[in-house]
């Protein structure tokens, strides 16, 4: 049997064994930690760990440095621990290693203590009436406001996360005129403060904030209202947002900014309807965590949102008694200007605006405490505070505001072919009682069933219970079924001045009181 035949090695190549290499996790004969291990030992050196809610996601807080939270699970964390690696070992990182780090903090700094993050604004802990406004710059500067009083400080006292939409604000200047506003706004004077007083329930993030819906006719410049009002308290590099797709898509904005900007509204379903409502007075999700099928995150938040271009009788009851409306009025042609020449003249004039605006603000948050509301509207937290800047300036916002909810009313029950059907009936007999499925036959016309009416008895029951805040603020008294004792869910809408439905059950429609007066 013949050899095998040898390779020949090209020239300055040899075939003597060449030393291995030294076991994983030594070098130079020495112990060493493996790359994931030293990530971890980084990670603790360089930041400290917390939460932002129970069953949050994981933040890393850098102990030196601008107090900027870095998402664990989802931000650019995982980025920042490669640079810091590299700058310490001379050595990158592989990608293995990082996950693999990445899971052990994650889950070490899920027993974190819980801490107040703001995205923005937050709350100033210890304060009764104190704000802190993210300035959103690379430097981590931050906006304190005290009643009376307000001032930029190098590093927030309390800690802010950043998100992809999170844009800068200028350095406020002092002795600006929030009022200024109205040479770039072309607002009606009645409602302009009820717009400066919404501005500043944005940056109150513990409480609701309505929406603000700007309404006005071709012409009236609201997209550039919507523009120039977000640069002031929350400027992002994506100024003009579509309405989001779905649920899913409106919780990814809400999770992403402070405020939610929605240019070119021509309606709103129900579904989003429903999703600005959550948003606006609180909302939250549960998720899937990163690296996990079956651990739940949660997440929760309260956002303000700016929506134009909507028609008054496409916006629910639910909606409406959740809105603040700023009418525009229509420019001049003699009084237009170019859109490049608009935005340099407000970029020019926006440190001193933000200036005056922290002032009214400040001035507000003084006279707070002092407020005392004989009746509270749906939005009872935004009514106190523009009482509160009633009281420090001398505007009339608050009865402004409150003179618009009979106005949406009528426009929002004007709008619903069900609720006219519903408003014929009730005003005819006084009052209409029963289930949602007896309801709509009730008030179903004698020559058949309009497409309004060609839905679900669950729905129609659900449309009742949007239209009953309208219905209540036009006069109406609503009861709504509790639910309790009894199968028959029973709705009860009684026309102003009557008295209502004496016996236990009954269903009352116009027919059944023309037949009983005859």
């Amino acid at each position: 049997m013949t050899d095998a035949p040898r390779l020949r090695l090209p020239e300055g190549f040899t075939s003597e064994p060449v030393s291995p290499e030294p076991p994983a996790g030594k070098r130079n004969g020495g112990p060493r930690a493996s790359a994931a291990t030293q990530l971890i030992e980084l990670a603790n050196k360089r930041f400290r760990f917390a939460r932002a809610q129970e069953g949050g996601d994981p933040f890393a807080i850098p102990l030196e440095g601008p107090a900027l939270a870095w998402d664990v699970l989802y931000g650019d964390f995982g980025d920042e621990l490669a640079r810091i690696f590299f700058d310490e070992t001379g050595d990158a990182a592989s990608g293995e290693a990082i996950i693999a780090a990445i899971r052990v903090i994650a889950a070490n700094a899920r027993r974190s203590p819980i801490e107040p993050i703001g995205l923005r604004v937050a709350d100033l802990p210890g304060e009764r009436s104190a704000a802190v406004i993210d300035l959103g710059d690379a430097r981590g500067r931050a906006i304190v406001v005290r009643e009376g009083a307000w001032e930029v400080v190098d590093r927030s006292p309390v800690v802010f996360r950043r998100t992809p939409l999170t844009g800068a604000m200028p350095e406020p200047e002092r002795g600006g005129d929030p009022a200024d506003l109205g040479r770039f706004v072309n607002f009606d004077e009645q409602v302009l403060p009820v717009v400066l007083g919404w501005m500043l329930a944005v940056w109150r993030p513990g409480v609701p904030c309505p929406f603000l819906v700007l309404l006005g006719g071709q012409g009236t410049g609201k997209s550039s209202a919507t523009r120039m009002i977000a640069r002031l308290v929350d400027p992002s590099p994506v100024e003009d947002r579509q309405p989001p797709r779905d649920n899913d898509a409106m919780i990814m904005a809400a999770a992403s900014s402070r405020l939610i900007t929605l240019d070119n509204v021509s309606s709103i379903s129900n579904e989003l309807s429903d999703s600005l409502c959550r948003v606006c007075t609180g909302g939250g999700i549960v998720k899937r965590t990163l690296y996990k099928d079956k651990t739940p995150t949660v997440v929760s938040f309260k956002r303000a949102a700016i929506l134009n271009s909507i028609e008054l009788s496409a916006i629910r009851g639910d909606f409406a008694e959740r809105a603040v409306f700023g009418d525009l009025k229509r420019i001049d042609a003699s009084a237009r200007r170019c859109e490049d020449e608009l935005a340099r003249e407000f970029a020019a004039a926006h440190p001193r605006l933000l200036g005056g605006l922290l002032d009214l603000f400040a001035a507000t948050l003084a006279e707070l405490p002092r407020v005392v509301l004989t009746e509270k509207p749906r939005m009872a937290d935004f009514a106190l505070l523009l009482g509160a800047m009633d009281a420090a300036t001398g505007a009339d916002a608050l009865p402004t505001y409150l003179g618009q909810e009979d106005r949406v009313a009528r426009d929002v029950t004007e709008g619903s072919p069900v609720c006219q059907l519903l408003l014929e009936t009730v005003d005819a007999s006084g009052v209409v009682r029963g289930t949602a499925g007896e309801i709509k036959k009730a008030i179903t016309p004698a020559g058949g069933s309009p497409k309004c009416l060609s839905i679900t008895d669950k729905r129609f029951g659900g449309e009742l219970r949007r239209l009953s805040p309208s219905l209540e603020t036009m006069g109406y008294t609503v009861h709504l079924p509790s639910g309790n004792g009894t199968d028959r869910r029973v709705f009860e809408i009684i026309a102003p001045g009557h008295s209502g439905v004496v016996d236990e059950y009954q269903v009352v429609s116009e027919n059944e009181i023309e037949e009983g007066q005859a």
